[in-house]
């Protein structure tokens, strides 16, 4: 005669389980009753794979319990994932079931991106970002951990305070009007019990040449040699040798260059990283006038001048 089946199964989940460990859970089925054993199924497709193993235990009044366990490795994948055991007896009308989660702890992943008006770049496989000056960012570290993760944003040595309201494993800071100074690794630090866990993104503010600096190193005074105001005019001693030098702050770097009256200069030069020497001996009257120092990179263009007058 067939009956419903009121009681449920017995489902045991070891407590604190962390990631990498051997896990053992057992379904006991409810009653003691002799006669054929039940069915015991699992449910649990977010597990990669498990192989199930069932036994009875015989008690002295001649009644048995049935148990099935399964194993696996605990894996993050699986935190919060649902166990089912289903229990069919042959006289029972309906099998039985019960269903438990499974809590997993493990150590904090860390994932950065940068939103930009409300498109987000995930920064996986990117270790620098280019951002141009006056722009506005978001810089936004999220961490997959069990339990949730204290983070930390850093700039070299100093501890950055949000600049937003963060939610659990979620921490955010703005980059408004973005500067120069702006530049700099970031770095998001994650730690909760089971471990630490560190990324770091290179923010590279890019931004048009400033107006070029020149710097004199020969003049009719010697004494003022130095920096020198644009479109300011020096007297250079007939015979001496003249050497201008135009510097820039820029980045990307600049292309630069020196022209008078028009025309580019070609010669008599020294070049490095945004700096470049004009050297020009035994000075002549003729090479007297306005000399134009040019700067150029990819966001536009800048320049400044500088007169010379030949005295004997």
């Amino acid at each position: 005669r067939s009956s419903d089946l009121t009681e449920k199964p017995l489902l045991s989940v070891p407590e604190g389980l962390v990631e990498g460990q051997e896990v053992v859970v057992t379904c006991t089925a409810p009653g003691r009753c002799p006669g054929t054993p039940p069915e015991i199924e699992w449910g649990a497709s977010t597990i990669i794979s498990y192989v199930p193993n069932f036994y009875s235990f015989n008690h002295t009044d001649g009644t048995q319990t049935h148990s099935s366990n399964i194993s696996f490795k605990a894996s993050r994948r699986d935190h919060g994932r649902s166990l089912r055991c289903t229990v069919r007896y042959q006289n029972a009308r309906r099998p039985t079931w019960a269903m438990t989660s499974v809590n997993i702890e493990y150590p904090p992943g860390i994932n950065i991106s940068i939103t930009d008006q409300g498109s987000a770049m995930t920064t996986d496989n990117t270790s620098s970002v280019i951002i141009l000056e006056g722009d506005n960012r978001v810089l936004t570290c999220t961490a997959d951990s069990n339990p949730p993760a204290n983070l930390t944003w850093r700039k070299g040595e100093y501890i950055l305070n949000p600049t937003a309201l963060n939610s659990v494993n979620t921490l955010k800071i703005h980059l408004n009007k973005t500067a120069p100074g702006d530049s700099g690794t970031y770095q998001c630090e994650a730690e909760n019990t089971r471990g630490q866990k560190n990324k770091s993104l290179t923010v590279i503010v890019q931004y048009p040449p400033k107006n070029p600096t020149i710097y004199i190193e020969s003049s009719k005074n010697t004494d003022s040699s130095g920096q020198r105001e644009s479109n300011s005019t020096e007297e250079i001693l007939e015979g001496s040798t003249l050497v201008m030098a135009c510097t820039v702050d820029s980045v990307p770097l600049s292309n630069l260059n020196w022209s008078k009256e028009g025309r580019t200069i070609l010669e008599e030069l020294i070049r490095s990283q945004n700096h470049l020497t004009l050297r020009r001996p035994n000075i002549k009257p003729e090479e007297s006038g306005q000399y134009w120092c040019l700067a150029e990179n990819i966001y536009g263009p800048a320049k400044s001048s500088v007169n010379t007058r030949s005295e004997e």
